[in-house]
């Protein structure tokens, strides 16, 4: 898991909220109408759209979102949409969801474009997802396709190449049989589609296991010359 240094927590981290709490709570007691100026500072929403709940219910809804949205950021950070999904399966409205997803891009809470850049960096080190596989994934995160092509620049050829080769050496053990042709091509196929899983390309794949395979191969046969 990527570490922050203390003074220097992404927007997410609960660490950093500090001045984001404080608009939230003030959000959530303006719904109850108790600004410092005795005006309503959701103007002629609330009367336009609002007619079937009152303001302190609007107030409790809301409250109650922000903490769930608290509890989601607290555990890992959350795209935009995947925080708008959990509010609407907690039954939230979609206006009061809106507006609290708003106000949290507006301090710095929720960040697509921050978090698709630490997606793909922690994922790519802690599971090695090739760039096609990390792309499908902030696909489903609803990611803006301009954000998923930022973050995944961080990635080169040759970083995918190293950490394909990376997991097929930590597949291959020195008690693997390549002497027998048949088990050769069955641990050959078995790495490929492990590759394949973690969205490498075929040719890649079958390029880094016949390579890793061969290099196995000469490392037994150098041993049983000894």
């Amino acid at each position: 898991m990527e570490s922050f240094d203390e003074e220097n927590y992404p927007s997410w981290h609960p660490a950093a909220w500090g001045a984001a709490e404080e608009d939230l709570l003030k959000s959530s007691q303006d719904f109850s109408g108790s600004s410092s100026a005795g005006q309503n500072p959701w103007g002629d929403q609330n009367a336009s759209e609002s007619k079937d709940l009152s303001e302190e219910q609007k107030a409790r809804e809301f409250t109650h979102a922000k903490n769930i949205v608290y509890q989601q950021l607290a555990a890992s950070a959350k795209s935009r949409f995947q925080l708008e999904k959990k509010l609407s399966d907690k039954g939230i409205s979609a206006e009061i969801a809106e507006d609290i997803l708003q106000r949290c891009e507006a301090v710095g809470l929720v960040d697509d474009e921050e978090y698709a850049q630490m997606y793909v960096r922690t994922t790519a080190t802690l599971k090695k997802l090739s760039r096609a596989a990390l792309r499908r994934e902030l696909q489903t995160k609803g990611i803006r396709e301009e954000y998923i092509e930022q973050a995944l620049a961080q990635r080169s050829d040759t970083d995918e190449y190293e950490d394909a080769v990376s997991l097929v050496q930590k597949k291959l053990r020195p008690s693997m049989n390549f002497s027998d042709y048949r088990e050769k091509e069955k641990i050959m196929r078995r790495l490929v589609s492990m590759l394949g899983r973690k969205g490498y390309s075929s040719s890649l794949a079958f390029s880094v296991v016949r390579s890793e395979v061969e290099r196995m191969v000469r490392e037994q046969e150098h041993l049983s010359y000894e």
